[in-house]
């Protein structure tokens, strides 16, 4: 339910009644000897101040309604839904967290990190990003970049914000705050929607597209254990800054949800994504020494080209053990990988003892980054006569591999006394793991 700021004017008028009333007593002066005219006067003032009535007046309430819900635990929970997305036509997730309240976008270079609280370098690892329940930073704290770009903005059902504080009832990496985004819900009657979206920014070189259809049904309805069915799908199309930029994606989402009576409630969900992203590197003032405002996009020299899967899985179960007692517990498995197929990146200058060599490539192909993450949550809710008690209990296995691969060469000829250099090659092969 939507708050509603309610200020009541009543006692502020009455207040300002009585003052009046108050200030409105005339006295009278004691009228000079022999004056009959200014004794009668002062009868009248006194006689006009006892005929003053007083009025109550009636109760006047103002309303300043607020978009926003607060959550019954986090008193400065700050909740978006579907709704208020679609009125504000965001052409990408990332553009929705940019005007959010309390949000912050820690740009790494490869991509941005949701910031709470001001974490800066380590929001990737202080802020906990869930969709639908499932948690999606990357373990590489220094590369890794949450895909909150993987999802369509017309999948998202609500976005909820928890700014630290009461954020600790989701466990672990939670200490600058909490970002759930959940792409399904429950629909109690047939539900089937479908819309497309079209819009071409200043700010973007390309046509920006959104595509998405769901739909959602409840079985069994006169039983005791009802079945609830939802399936989504959405097509992403976006340029970027400059020219030759260019993400498509397709993502697809599901649930199945069964309840037992009031007793249990059993639940799947299951959201993937694949997409391609093609842009340039930064461009360089060694190629452009003095760039005009033109040049601001213009690809860059050389070509990125990423192949990207999402994978984000889950099988809950809650249970009512008692009237006032719950448990909720909870597995799950994440997936993130992003592939380099076609990455070259061509340097305009490339120092090589006292040789200056132009026109080297150095060429990223089978560099790859990939965050693999399984676990179980487990979360037990007491509501007791003088508050609430939250004991929960989580076990996570977290495995990060990045490797780059880089292949730099060179072509052509330029002397070195006392030789003359006509071609240089250098591979580097530099793999990380680590785990949780």
């Amino acid at each position: 339910m939507k708050p509603n700021l309610t200020l009541s004017l009543s006692a502020i008028l009455l207040y300002l009644a009585q003052s009046l009333d108050a200030n409105t007593t005339y006295t009278a002066q004691p009228p000079p000897l022999g004056s009959s005219q200014n004794t009668q006067e002062a009868n009248e003032a006194t006689n006009s101040t006892q005929a003053l009535d007083s009025y109550m007046l009636n109760q006047v309430s103002a309303f300043a309604r607020k978009n926003a819900q607060l959550d019954s635990l986090n008193r400065n929970t700050y909740t978006l839904d579907k709704s208020q997305i679609i009125d504000k036509g965001y052409t990408s997730s990332t553009n929705i967290f940019q005007y959010m309240p309390f949000v912050w976008l820690n740009d790494t270079g490869l991509g941005s990190n949701i910031d709470l609280r001001a974490q800066g370098t380590r929001a990737n690892t202080s802020v906990q990003v869930l969709v639908n329940g499932v948690p999606s930073n990357m373990l590489d704290s220094s590369h890794g970049v949450t895909p909150i770009n993987t999802l369509s903005p017309y999948s998202i059902e609500t976005i909820e914000i928890l700014p630290g504080g009461g954020a600790v009832i989701y466990g672990n990496g939670t200490r600058g705050g909490v970002v759930s985004i959940t792409t399904q819900q429950r629909y109690q009657s047939l539900f089937l929607s479908a819309g497309v979206s079209y819009s071409n920014i200043i700010a973007s070189t390309g046509n920006n597209i959104n595509a998405d259809v769901k739909l959602g049904t409840k079985f069994r309805s006169d039983t005791r254990t009802p079945i609830y069915v939802s399936l989504g799908a959405a097509y992403i199309h976006r340029g970027g800054p400059r020219a030759g930029d260019l993400t498509q994606g397709a993502q697809a989402n599901g649930s199945l949800a069964i309840d037992f009576s009031d007793k249990a409630s059993l639940d799947f969900s299951l959201d993937y994504f694949a997409g391609s992203i093609k842009t340039s590197p930064n461009n360089s003032f060694q190629i452009t020494p003095n760039p005009s405002r033109d040049d601001r996009t213009k690809a860059g020299y050389g070509s990125l080209h990423n192949i990207q899967h999402r994978l984000d899985a889950s099988l809950g179960l809650v249970a009512n053990l008692t009237q006032k007692s719950k448990l909720d517990v909870r597995t799950f498995f994440h997936l993130n990988r992003i592939d380099y197929v076609d990455s070259i990146t061509n340097i305009a200058s490339f120092s090589y003892g006292r040789a200056s060599l132009d026109n080297v490539s150095a060429n990223q192909n089978n560099s790859f980054f990939d965050d693999k993450k399984a676990g179980v949550i487990t979360k037990y809710n007491l509501n007791h006569t003088n508050g609430r008690f939250i004991a929960g209990l989580e076990s996570i296995y977290n495995r990060g591999d990045r490797t780059m691969n880089q292949h730099i060469l060179w072509e052509g000829s330029v002397q070195m006394q006392p030789m003359t250099v006509t071609k240089y090659d250098h591979t580097m092969n530099i793999p990380f793991q680590g785990s949780k």
